[in-house]
This record gives structure tokens, sequence and C-alpha cells, in this order.
């Protein structure tokens, strides 16, 4: 109940836009779920794109390891029919920076 909570308080408090996420604290492993769409009707498609990256290390996203300014595609889903999407933030290096992802589906 703690995870969803924080989870949840996460999503809310760094969402800067409809679609975009900045991950903040990038030293601490965290996982986030993403609704799309209204969250009622299923979605086929899905992508999670790296727009920015400050990193000072390699960090985790699903089992992707992303070095240091890399910008670019994390995540494409085809026939992805679900109304979200769940993915896990690992620190593994990064101790410093932020990461700002933006969603598409």
């Amino acid at each position: 109940m703690r995870l969803l909570t924080f989870t949840l308080l996460i999503i809310f408090c760094s969402c800067d836009n409809k679609n975009i996420l900045t991950i903040k604290e990038v030293s601490k492993d965290s996982c986030y779920t993403l609704t799309l769409g209204d969250g009622k009707e299923l979605v086929s498609t899905f992508s999670l794109e790296i727009i920015s990256n400050t990193l000072d290390d390699t960090a985790i996203i699903g089992s992707l390891k992303i070095p240091p300014q890399f910008t670019g595609d994390v995540s494409k889903l085809h026939d992805h029919y679900e109304p979200t999407y769940t993915f896990c933030y690992k620190a593994y290096r990064a101790t410093k920076g932020k990461l700002k992802l933006k969603y598409y589906y």
C-alpha cells in the first residue's frame, strides 16, 4: 500500500505536462504507473522516450541501461491493450541529474 501511495504521489508531483514525466530523484530506485488514455478505454500502442537526460552516470529503466546524455526511445509496444503501463527506474550508478520522459499512446 505504501509503494502504491508513493508511486501515485510521484506521478502527480512529477508530471509537468499531460504526457511528460520528470524523474528528479535519480539516486533512488522507484516504480511508476502511467495511465494511458482516459484510463477507461484500452490503447493499442505505447511509446516511452527520453527527451532530456542530465544523468552523471548510468541508470536503468526496465532492463535497458541508460548512459549519460542518451535521448531516444526506451520502449515501443504494439498490441498493448492495457489502461496502464508500469516501469521501474533503478539508479544503478547515477547520483545526480534528472530524466525527462515523454510517453505517447
